[in-house]
């Protein structure tokens, strides 16, 4: 009985203002066990004493109303104590949020640009856009050893400047978005309280350790690691949102100067209206496109990482889950609206 009630004490202690309230709670059942003992035995006491006296029945009775009174005052009395205990906690509790100090610190604009980062970057970049190269490369060795004249399959080529020219862009894009959101961060954080402004900039692995420690129920772990990753993604998501359609207005304006610059060199004929509104249409369906797959990002990389702390760890778990959910909701997303981003509301030529 001992370590259990230990075990409680110790689990009500992790809940702020709680421990005050069993406390009270105690000394109000000792209270009332108290003025019930009380009442009972002087009401039993006379009896035994009236039964062996003459004359003293009024007394006796007037005695046992009086401790009968005086137990109900003490309870009435135990009673006010535990409420004006009660609302005091609540207040102190109050009054403890409410001076509770939110303190962040801005990153550099331009710490996109640091060393770690950058390198970080260009190193991903260079795994993703390589890796045709390596598999052309690889492709090339494995032929060689075998020696197969007869084999009519021409060798995959190596295109390095594809890859460099593919590497440069993800470069730039990773650092567009970073610097992006940092300008994002300067924009948000004096229109908002300084409460929220807190949570949109916290550091949300370190916050799901913190919340680990305090004996949530899962259910509402996971709801609470899931809330603050969606804050904490919020304006990464919004940058990259940003990034993408600056990146498909910049290629429509190319290709539009391109198709100007191409019917003025040549015959000097008018501007085809049925392609401008096609290609005016593709853009926007390419921005609700965008816009569908960084909402589907940041929902299932929230849920991802509500899930990554109850199943793997808190810190590196919801790291892990955030970005399998982002990479999930891109993926489906992409799965489910490249076709009619590509090809509109017609479907597939080839399919007609």
């Amino acid at each position: 009985m001992a370590p259990g009630l230990a075990l409680v004490l110790e689990l009500l202690s992790k809940r702020g203002s709680s421990i005050e309230v069993s406390n009270i709670t105690a000394l109000h059942f000792s209270a009332l066990a108290a003025a019930t003992s009380a009442v009972s035995i002087v009401g039993i006491f006379p009896l035994y004493i009236s039964s062996s006296s003459t004359g003293n029945d009024v007394a006796y009775i007037a005695h046992s109303e009086a401790f009968h009174n005086a137990g109900t005052d003490l309870q009435t009395s135990a009673d006010e104590d535990y409420k004006n205990s009660r609302t005091f906690s609540t207040e102190e509790l109050q009054g403890t949020y409410a001076n509770k100090s939110y303190d962040f610190t801005l990153k550099p604009i331009y710490s996109a640009f640091y060393l770690r980062p950058f390198s970080l970057t260009v190193l991903r970049a260079l795994v993703v856009n390589f890796q045709s190269v390596l598999e052309a490369y690889v492709s090339r060795l494995h032929d060689a050893e075998e020696e197969d004249e007869l084999s009519e399959e021409e060798p995959l080529p190596i295109n390095f400047e594809a890859a460099l020219k593919g590497t440069g862009w993800s470069v730039s894009r990773e650092v567009a978005v970073v610097t992006i959101r940092r300008v994002l961060e300067r924009l948000v954080v004096p229109r908002v309280s300084r409460r929220l402004a807190w949570k949109l900039l916290k550091d949300v692995p370190t916050s799901a350790q913190r919340k680990s420690g305090r004996f949530l129920p899962l259910s509402e772990y996971f709801l609470a690691v899931t809330r603050t990753t969606f804050r904490g993604q919020l304006l990464g998501i919004a940058a990259t949102w940003l990034v993408n359609l600056l990146v498909d207005i910049y290629s429509y304006l190319s290709g539009l100067h391109r198709r100007l610059t191409k019917m003025q060199v040549g015959d000097g004929c008018d501007v085809d209206y049925e392609v401008e509104k096609e290609e005016l249409a593709f853009l926007l369906r390419k921005t609700v496109g965008n816009t569908l797959k960084c909402g589907a990002a940041l929902t299932i990389s929230s849920v991802g990482a509500g899930v990554g702390v109850l199943v793997l760890h808190p810190s590196w778990g919801q790291r892990i889950g955030s970005i399998a959910g982002e990479y999930a909701g891109v993926v489906g997303m992409s799965y489910l609206i490249d076709g009619w981003i590509r090809y509109g509301s017609a479907g597939h030529p080839e399919l007609d």
